[in-house]
């Protein structure tokens, strides 16, 4: 019975209500984008051909804090603040970056910074990898354990940082 309860309670009824949120929200979401021009119009570096609404990330955020929020209904949820406040920074980032186009240094700064929040206040970090690519339990000896989730939310980051300088333009003759 005890794990019966675990999967609906703290699995199954979390992921369906966030999933019914998003999917309820986002048609909303579209129209609201579409009608105050808030979207990605296409350029020589995206792959879309027309433009795209942009606020897609509100309604993930607004289905996991759902889901998460349910999480506490079965259980002690106080944990999550931290994880809830980590999130609404990304949230305000990724949509200023939208709206007013962040460089990505600024982006970088502030993705960092929100993972330092998450080690320090929030004390999480990727202690192993259970069998991902051959990996297990990260040994304690190593240095960078806590600095281990840095270093793999920061990566994509590094890449579109790197993505994001302008190409060279060719020379005519």
């Amino acid at each position: 019975m005890d794990t019966l309860y675990l999967v609906i309670g703290e699995i199954l009824l979390p992921f369906s209500l966030g999933l019914l949120c998003v999917w309820y929200v986002h048609p909303w979401m579209v129209r609201i984008a579409e009608l105050k021009d808030i979207v990605d119009e296409p350029s020589s570096r995206k792959l879309q051909r027309r433009p795209v609404p942009i606020l897609g990330g509100v309604c993930v955020f607004l289905g996991a804090v759902v889901g998460l929020g349910s999480t506490s209904v079965f259980g002690d949820g106080s944990e999550l603040f931290v994880v809830v406040m980590a999130m609404t920074v990304m949230l305000y980032t990724g949509t200023m970056d939208d709206i007013l186009g962040l460089t990505p240094r600024v982006r970088f700064m502030i993705e960092i910074a929100t993972v330092v929040l998450l080690i320090v206040i929030g004390h999480y970090r990727i202690d192993d990898f259970h069998g991902l690519w051959g990996l297990g339990v990260i040994p304690v000896w190593t240095k960078w354990k806590q600095w281990s989730i840095p270093t793999t939310s920061s990566f994509w980051t590094a890449l579109s940082f790197l993505a994001e300088t302008e190409p060279r333009k060719q020379q005519t003759s």
